[in-house]
């Protein structure tokens, strides 16, 4: 018989939203870039990107752009689920 606890939890590392900083790390690691590579092309510190994927600090907006532009892909998949801007049909 399952462990009610077990169940919870699982439930609620299901519901968990993902936060910009693992967005960033999860990119990160999509498109093959190590820490210090994204650092570099981004002219950051690799310590500076790491409080951007524990989510110590927040990057500022050039920055966030310049993240998604060495990961190939738009700044909105970097924001959280109910940040999203609807598009337009």
């Amino acid at each position: 018989m399952p462990n009610i606890f077990n169940i919870l939890k699982n439930v609620k590392n299901y519901s968990k939203k993902i936060s910009i900083g693992e967005k960033i790390r999860d990119a990160r690691k999509e498109a093959n870039l190590t820490q210090a590579e994204l650092a570099d092309l981004i002219h950051i510190s690799r310590n500076q990107l790491i409080n951007y994927e524990q989510d110590l600090i927040s990057p500022p907006v050039d920055k966030f752009i310049k993240i998604a532009e060495a990961c190939h892909i738009s700044p909105q998949e970097l924001l959280p689920e109910e940040n999203l801007i609807p598009t337009q049909k």
